[in-house]
C-alpha cells in the first residue's frame, strides 16, 4: 500500500517542497508504503503530469532507500518541454504539476511552476535636496519590485553615493530580507549620517539589492535605481564672533560701543542668529547702556553682521573687556548653530582729562625797553587721558609797563597728554615805559577720548621789570704836571648811566693829542670790568711821558655788553685834561762860610745855596750833612736851616748852619751837597758835592786894659 507521496525541497529529503519551482528545477520525489519484498531493494513509479504542456505526462521510477524501507526516492525536473528519457517534464509559468503514484493514483503531490525572481530598484527618495557636514538622521528609500513569480531572498541592500566613504548609513531594522513573488513597490529605509569630513558638492543617491531566487538561488540582485535621487553635500552654517571695543583709550564716565562682528564662515545661512549677553572682564567696569542692534539677523554663508552696543565706563581707571558669542539656526539642518566666544580688546579707562596752568614764566626778569620777552605758559594735564586741541587764552597783560606780541602762541593748538604737560611760547617786544609788566592766560581744550571740553584757569606770570638799558660815558685824567720821562697813570673813568648792567666794559686804545708826547707802557688794567647801573669803573692806562717839556691830551672811549639782553653798547669819546710835560727837577748847590777869616772860638755862618736848574719842582730838598776839614776846624753849633724845603724850578733854596772855630790857628773848609724828590716823578734828585773856599782861623789880637771907678761903693735906688 502507498501511504504518501510528496515533493521534498532538496536531494537530503529532509523537508517537504513548500514553494514553488521554476523551470530548470529539481524534483525530489519520495514515496512511502508498505514493502512487500523485504528481502531486496525494489522500485516503484510516479506519473508527473503538467496541467496545460504535457496533461499526459512522463513516468518515473523511484527506487527504495534500502531494503525493506518503504521509502522510495527518484527525481525528474521541470522544463520547457517533456522528455521521458531525461525525466523531464513540460510545463509553463503558473502550470501545475502533479505528481501520482501508478500503483495507487490517488496519492498525489502537486507544485505550481514559478518564473524566476527578477528584481529591480524603482526609485531612490531623499527629501532633503542638501544636506550638511555632520548631519544625520538624514531618510532614504528606495523601491524594489520583483517581476518574478519566485520570492527573492535579500542578503544584501545598501544605498551608494558618490562618494560613498563621506556617509555613514544605517539601515531600518524591519527592512525586508525577502521580496515575495511579483511584489512592488517594496520599500527599503535607511538613516543616513554626513561625515564632517564629506566632500562638498553634489552626490547622486542610488541603490544595490544583492539577492537569490528564493527557489533556485540563482542571483536576481539589481546594482542601480531606475530613478536615482541626489543632494548637495555643503558645509553648514558656523559662526565665528570677533568684538571689539572703542574708543580705547577712553575716558572715565564716557560712553563706548561694542561691536561684534559675527561672521558665518560655513556654507548654508545661519536664520535668526542673535548675540549672546555680553559678560565683562578686566580691573574697571562699563554700564550696559542699549544694544545689541540689531536683535538677530540672517547671515548668509560667506557673510557677517555687526551687532552693536554701548556702555558707559566706570568711574574707575582700569580695563575692561567684553566677552560674547551668537547662535542660530542653520537655513538646512535647521539645527542650531552655536558659534565660537570672542573677546574683545581692553579698553584701556583713563581718568578723563583735566588741564590747569601750572606755569607762566616770562623771561628774562628784567629787560630793556624795546627788548624781546619770552612768555612760557606751561599746560599740564593731571587726566590720564588726553587733551585734544588744547589753545591757550590770549595773555591779558598787567603791571605799570607794557609790551607789544611779536609772535606766539607756538605751538597754536597741541594734545597734552595724559600725566604731561604742553608749553605754549609767546614772544613779546617791551614798551617804552619803565616800569613792570606781567602776563596772564588760561586754556582750553577736548578729552581725547569723549570729545567732552576742558578748561585750564588762568595763571599769572612772574613780572618783568622794564628798564634803560646800560649806556657808558667816560672821562678821562691824566696826571699833571709830570716830568719829562715820567711814568703816568692815565685814569679811564667808566660811567654805567643806565638801568642795565654793564658787562665785559674795556676802553678803546688812547690817542695823543698836545705839543708834547707820551709812550705806552701798559694797560688798561683791569683789562675788562662789569659796570652795575649807575655805578663807575676806573681803568689805569700807563705812559711814559715824554722826553721834552710841552703839553699832552687822551682821547678814547669805551664799550662793552648790556648785561640784559646782551646787545653791544659804547661811549661817546672823551678827552682828557691837558697834561704839562716839564723838565724834571735839576740841583746844583754851593758853599760859603763868612766871616772869613775868624778868630779863634768865633762864631760865623756856613750856608749852602741849592739851585733848582729844571721846571719841576724838588721836593723835601735837604743838605747832607758838613764834611769839616783842613788845618785848624770847627765845631757845628746849630743847622742847618731849615732841614729841608721844596725849590720850585728855576729857584734856590738857602740852607744855614752855625759854627764855632777851633782854638787853633790854621785854616778850614766845609763840604757837602743837597738831596730831594722830583715833584712830579718823586724820584730822588742831588745836587753834586761842593766844597766852600777855605776859612782862615787865626789868634785873635791882644790888648790890655784897666779900668777903675769911684766911688768903690754905690747905692741902689729903686
Amino acid at each position: 500500500a502507498v501511504a504518501s507521496v510528496v515533493l521534498k525541497s532538496d536531494a537530503t529529503y529532509s523537508a517537504d517542497l513548500l514553494t514553488n519551482v521554476q523551470i530548470g528545477s529539481t524534483l525530489y520525489i519520495q514515496l512511502q508504503g508498505t514493502d512487500g519484498d523485504t528481502q531486496t531493494v525494489n522500485t516503484t513509479t510516479v506519473t508527473i503530469k503538467s496541467s496545460v504542456t504535457d496533461p499526459a505526462g512522463i513516468t518515473v521510477t523511484l527506487t527504495e532507500t534500502g531494503i525493506g524501507t518503504g521509502i522510495f526516492r527518484g527525481t525528474a525536473a521541470v522544463a520547457a518541454a517533456s522528455s521521458q528519457a531525461l525525466a523531464l517534464i513540460g510545463a509553463a509559468t503558473n502550470e501545475t504539476v502533479t505528481v501520482a503514484s501508478v500503483v495507487n493514483p490517488a496519492r498525489t503531490d502537486t507544485v505550481i511552476v514559478d518564473t524566476p525572481a527578477a528584481l529591480s530598484i524603482d526609485t531612490v527618495t531623499t527629501a532633503p535636496t542638501q544636506v550638511n557636514r555632520g548631519q544625520s538622521g538624514i531618510t532614504v528609500s528606495f523601491t524594489v519590485d520583483n517581476n518574478g513569480t519566485a520570492a527573492a531572498n535579500i542578503s544584501a541592500a545598501s544605498l551608494v553615493f558618490t562618494n560613498n566613504t563621506d556617509f555613514t548609513v544605517t539601515p531600518d531594522p524591519g527592512n525586508p530580507s525577502q521580496i515575495a513573488g511579483g511584489a512592488q513597490n517594496v520599500v527599503f529605509t535607511y538613516t543616513v549620517a554626513v561625515k564632517t569630513g564629506a566632500a562638498l558638492g553634489m552626490n547622486t543617491i542610488d541603490a544595490a539589492v544583492t539577492a537569490t531566487d528564493a527557489i533556485t538561488g540563482a542571483n536576481c540582485s539589481d546594482t542601480g535605481a531606475t530613478v536615482t535621487d541626489q543632494w548637495e553635500v555643503r558645509a553648514p552654517g558656523s559662526l565665528a564672533s570677533t568684538l571689539a571695543a572703542a574708543p580705547t583709550p577712553a575716558s572715565t564716565g564716557q560712553i563706548i560701543t561694542v561691536t561684534m562682528t559675527v561672521t558665518n564662515t560655513g556654507g548654508n545661512t545661519v536664520n535668526a542668529a542673535a548675540p549672546s549677553t555680553l559678560t565683562l572682564g578686566g580691573t574697571s567696569g562699563a554700564t550696559f547702556e542699549t544694544g545689541p542692534s540689531p536683535a538677530s539677523a540672517n547671515i548668509p554663508a560667506g557673510g557677517s553682521q555687526d551687532f552693536t552696543w554701548t556702555y558707559t565706563t566706570a568711574l574707575t581707571a582700569g580695563t575692561v573687556n567684553f566677552t560674547g558669542n551668537a547662535s542660530g539656526v542653520d537655513e538646512i539642518s535647521g539645527a542650531p548653530v552655536n558659534g565660537t566666544p570672542g573677546t574683545s580688546n581692553d579698553v584701556l579707562i583713563k581718568t578723563a582729562a583735566a588741564i590747569s596752568v601750572t606755569s607762566i614764566q616770562a623771561a628774562p626778569t628784567a629787560v630793556n625797553q624795546g627788548q624781546n620777552i619770552t612768555v612760557t605758559m606751561r599746560v599740564t594735564n593731571s587726566g590720564t587721558t588726553n587733551a585734544d586741541n588744547v589753545v591757550p587764552d590770549p595773555p591779558a597783560l598787567g603791571g605799570s609797563s607794557t609790551a607789544t606780541l611779536v609772535s606766539g602762541p607756538s605751538p597754536a593748538s597741541a594734545t597734552v597728554p595724559g600725566n604731561g604737560y604742553k608749553d605754549f611760547i609767546w614772544y613779546y617786544q617791551a614798551g617804552s615805559q619803565n616800569g613792570t609788566v606781567n602776563f596772564t592766560a588760561g586754556a582750553s581744550g577736548v578729552d581725547a577720548s569723549s570729545g567732552s571740553p576742558v578748561t585750564a584757569a588762568p595763571g599769572t606770570s612772574n613780572n618783568v621789570t622794564v628798564q634803560l638799558g646800560a649806556s657808558l660815558s667816560v672821562s678821562i685824567t691824566a696826571p699833571t704836571p709830570v716830568s719829562a720821562g715820567q711814568n703816568m697813570l692815565v685814569k679811564v673813568t667808566v660811567t654805567n648811566t643806565g638801568e642795565s648792567g654793564a658787562t665785559n666794559v674795556v676802553p678803546s686804545a688812547l690817542t695823543l693829542g698836545g705839543t708834547g708826547s707820551a709812550n705806552y707802557v701798559s694797560g688798561p688794567i683791569p683789562g675788562t670790568a662789569d659796570i652795575a647801573a649807575g655805578a663807575s669803573k676806573e681803568f689805569i692806562v700807563g705812559y711814559t711821558a715824554g722826553g721834552t717839556a710841552g703839553t699832552v691830551t687822551f682821547t678814547g672811549n669805551a664799550a662793552g655788553f648790556d648785561a640784559t639782553n646782551g646787545a653791544p653798547i659804547s661811549s661817546a669819546p672823551a678827552t682828557s685834561n691837558t697834561a704839562t710835560i716839564q723838565r724834571k727837577a735839576a740841583l746844583s748847590s754851593s758853599i760859603i762860610a763868612t766871616p772869613n777869616p775868624v778868630n779863634w772860638a768865633q762864631t760865623f755862618t756856613v750856608t749852602m745855596t741849592v739851585y733848582n736848574n729844571g721846571e719841576a719842582a724838588a721836593q723835601t730838598v735837604a743838605p747832607s750833612a758838613l764834611t769839616v776839614a783842613g788845618s785848624s776846624g770847627a765845631t757845628k753849633v746849630s743847622g742847618p736851616s731849615p732841614a729841608s724845603a721844596t725849590i720850585p724850578g728855576g729857584g734856590q733854596q738857602v740852607f744855614t748852619w752855625t759854627y764855632t772855630a777851633a782854638s787853633t790857628s790854621g785854616s778850614v773848609t766845609f763840604t757837602g751837597n743837597a738831596s730831594g724828590k722830583d715833584a712830579n716823578s718823586q724820584l730822588t734828585v742831588s745836587s753834586g758835592v761842593t766844597t766852600s773856599d777855605a776859612v782862615a782861623v787865626q789868634k785873635p789880637a791882644a790888648i790890655t786894659a784897666a779900668l777903675s771907678g769911684a766911688p768903690a761903693t754905690v747905692t741902689s735906688r729903686r
